[in-house]
């Protein structure tokens, strides 16, 4: 009996030990869920952006900028779920490396693409309703940002800032929706005040 004793207390003592190094068990996976966007204008023609906070005219449409917030939750924080249920893997995975590795960040629901319509005509290429994600230079990579499609984390806010580079045909008074199209099929939308483009 006294040998069990003696191996449950080694089994214990060297769980103890490994925890001590490297469990990570609070750290293993981040998962997060984005919940909404938020879409503020600026002008963008002087030294500094202004905010535009109400309905606003004559503003030069090369100087708008929508300043697009992404904002979130974590939703899972803690051991990886797929490893919760192999307890021999996990002793074998710390006691191996020692040290707690990176947090790995997941999310079901990733980003798809964004849409910016107008509910007024931007030119005859660009009636109202129209995507007008071609006429704005964005903080994308050829349209896309790895932390929001390859590598997603919503837990803290996010923002892209898309600088119109067009010129309307006409002087026109523009709404605009932005909606952002998630992998799930879900698309959260928000609406900014009216705003007078000048070409």
């Amino acid at each position: 009996m006294n040998i069990y004793l003696r191996g449950l207390a080694l089994i214990i003592s060297f769980h103890v030990m490994v925890c001590l190094v490297s469990c990570c068990d609070e750290g293993g996976c981040i998962e997060s869920k984005l919940n909404s966007i938020t879409a503020d204008m600026f002008d963008n023609t002087g030294q500094f952006p202004v905010e535009i906070t109400q309905d606003s005219s004559s503003l030069s449409a090369a100087g708008f900028k929508i300043e697009l917030t992404f904002d979130g939750e974590i939703t899972h924080e803690g051991p990886c779920i797929a490893s919760r249920n192999n307890l021999g893997g996990w002793l074998i995975t710390n006691a191996q490396a020692m040290k707690c590795p990176s947090p790995e960040f997941s999310s079901p629901d990733t980003l798809d693409f964004v849409n910016i319509r107008s509910v007024a005509d931007f030119n005859d290429e660009y009636p109202a309703g129209a995507n007008l994600v071609p006429l704005f230079v964005d903080d994308f990579r050829d349209g896309k940002n790895d932390r929001m499609t390859d590598f997603p984390f919503w837990g803290q806010p996010m923002t892209v800032n898309y600088l119109l580079f067009s010129e309307p045909d006409s002087t026109r008074w523009h709404q605009f929706i932005i909606e952002a199209h998630m992998t799930s099929g879900r698309i959260l939308s928000d609406t900014t005040l009216y705003i007078e483009l000048v070409p």
